[in-house]
């Protein structure tokens, strides 16, 4: 069974995003990040829902939004 923290690390990896813009969009610091990818740490149960939302692109920003500048 693959846990949160592996499928977020595969998730990263595959799509090429940085653990940095991850970290910052569900509100915790790189290092705390670092280590809950490790499975060293926990998240907050804000910071699961957050990452749930990331998970489903939630972050991603249509053209639209791009244009007008949101």
């Amino acid at each position: 069974m693959t846990t949160l923290n592996e499928m977020v690390s595969q998730y990263l990896a595959q799509n090429g995003i940085k653990m940095n813009f991850f970290a910052n969009y569900i509100g915790c610091s790189k290092a705390q990040c670092c280590l809950w990818l490790k499975g060293e740490r926990k998240l907050t149960s804000q910071q699961i829902e957050k990452t749930h939302e990331f998970l489903r692109g939630k972050f991603l920003k249509s053209a639209d939004e791009i244009i007008k500048g949101e």
